[in-house]
């Protein structure tokens, strides 16, 4: 999931997220190695055969780094393999399935996925942010007014909220929710509430937010499979952050204040809640559900102060990378965790790769001062 405005409570990631899906921002011994500097181990392939490591790339696993908190330097990182799913250089997106594809104009990029052979883009304007469509014919489509993009495991389909925005920014309540297919194929269904946003978009069901009040703290969750003419309303998962990737548990924002949070993992089929926790805010899963992304119960300013890994069966801190303004957090694969980070403002960033069964971090893009963000 991916949102143009972020929640006080919870420091982004898209991440449906997908994130998103997924996903993200969710401390014990202190690394001997603070940091972190040998190469991730490479990525698991999709099924038992062995994938071929690039020249770059270490092929020897490092030894595994005791649970707890790791500090980085962005300085120290060995180099590795490119990101594997969608990402942004400048105003060109690369990796997925496709070519490199550039963004036209001058508007900020908020976020990018692929959808078959399409690249989609939320673009800034001055009222809020526009939906790009780019496809390989050279034709295009704008949907105004989206602030949230998710799309499906395949890349077949994605969804995406358009709230009613006024031509001072301003949340009107209610809005369209869209379901769309790489064919063109567009449905939709109008929806209430404020601050309308996509989490995820799950084996034919689209899930989104929305809260009954416009400075309300509490949101409600809804599902809607595309057809039918309104949505459901989720009764079991109260505030959602995110949604494992067979919708089977959610993130959920336990009790949320000015300064500091709860967050709470639970079933969503019983709400029954698995467990929970102050130290961390939960924002994405891994693909196979076993991870969740998380970080600081509150973020705000430039960029979030730690990134984390945490089991989603149990709670149970992995590892905690801190020493880095950390940007945007989104599961690479069931390993790997992707986080764009930089020193502050003005300073030169990447793409970094983590894995959070070893702790070691890599270097996914060279380190520059050109934007990068990962997307979807």
């Amino acid at each position: 999931m991916r949102k143009l405005n972020t929640l006080p409570a919870v420091v982004i990631v898209t991440v449906a997220v997908l994130a998103v899906a997924a996903g993200g921002v969710l401390a014990a011994q202190r690394s001997p190695r603070s940091e972190g500097g040998s190469a991730a181990a490479p990525l698991a392939p999709p099924a038992t055969t062995p994938l071929a490591s690039p020249a770059n790339v270490s092929t020897s696993a490092p030894p595994a780094l005791p649970n707890g908190k790791i500090t980085l330097k962005l300085s120290k990182l060995g180099k590795g393999r490119p990101p594997q799913v969608p990402y942004l250089v400048g105003r060109e997106v690369r990796g997925g399935a496709g070519d490199p594809v550039k963004i036209p104009g001058a508007e900020p990029i908020h976020y990018v996925a692929r959808m078959g052979n399409s690249v989609l883009a939320v673009l800034g304007t001055n009222k809020g942010a526009d939906l790009l469509r780019l496809d390989p014919t050279g034709e295009s489509r704008r949907t105004p007014d989206v602030s949230s993009l998710a799309v499906t495991a395949d890349a077949t389909s994605a969804a995406y909220a358009a709230p009613r925005i006024a031509e001072t920014g301003e949340d009107l309540g209610g809005g369209t929710v869209y379901a769309e297919q790489a064919d063109g194929t567009v449905q939709k269904v109008a929806v209430g509430g404020f601050g309308v946003e996509v989490i995820a978009y799950r084996s034919g069901t689209v899930y989104f937010r929305s809260a009954k009040i416009q400075t309300g703290k509490a949101w409600e969750l809804y599902s809607w499979t595309p057809g039918n003419p309104t949505a459901a309303l989720v009764k079991t998962v109260p505030s959602p952050t995110a949604l494992s990737s067979d919708a089977t548990i959610a993130a959920s924002l336990d009790v949320a204040a000015d300064t500091s949070s709860c967050s709470a993992v639970v079933e969503v089929a019983t709400g029954k809640k698995l467990w929970r926790t102050c130290e961390n805010g939960l924002e994405g899963f891994t693909p196979d559900g076993r991870t969740v992304i998380g970080g600081p119960t509150y973020g705000d300013g430039y960029g979030a102060a730690a990134t984390s890994a945490l089991d989603a069966r149990t709670g149970k801190l992995l590892y905690e990378w801190n020493g880095l303004a950390f940007l945007q957090t989104a599961a690479e694969d069931d390993q790997h965790l992707l986080i764009r980070a930089d020193d502050g403002e003005g300073t030169k960033g990447a793409i970094i790769r983590c894995d959070v069964t070893t702790g070691r971090c890599e270097l996914a893009t060279p380190l520059a001062l050109t934007q990068v963000s990962i997307g979807q």
